[in-house]
């Protein structure tokens, strides 16, 4: 099973919608899609992007090193995740949960 399958279907990705932030990395342009919502070990998120696709990032050191997504800029990345079964709620910013 490859990482993405893994995570395909550890993920409730079918039935619900899944919280998505698209940012923009500073270093190489790359955009990065953060799931804060999916914790990982060590206090990180998991995150998705074209090369390496899914891994885990820490969403402050994203969030510090780089710039919100314009929808241009995320629409390829938002369709590839569609593909292969999430139903993403694209948001600009973490949800504060009480």
């Amino acid at each position: 099973m490859t990482l993405s399958e893994h995570f395909h279907t550890a993920s409730p990705q079918d039935s619900e919608e899944t919280i998505v932030i698209f940012r923009v990395l500073n270093e190489d342009e790359s955009v990065i899609a953060l799931f804060p919502e999916q914790y990982q070990p060590g206090g990180m998120v998991g995150s998705y992007q074209k090369i390496g696709q899914h891994g885990a990032a820490d969403y402050q050191w994203v969030v510090a090193t780089s710039r919100p997504a314009l929808d241009y800029e995320y629409e390829d990345l938002a369709a590839e995740l569609e593909e292969v079964g999430y139903r993403l709620r694209i948001l600009k910013k973490k949800p504060i949960r009480l």
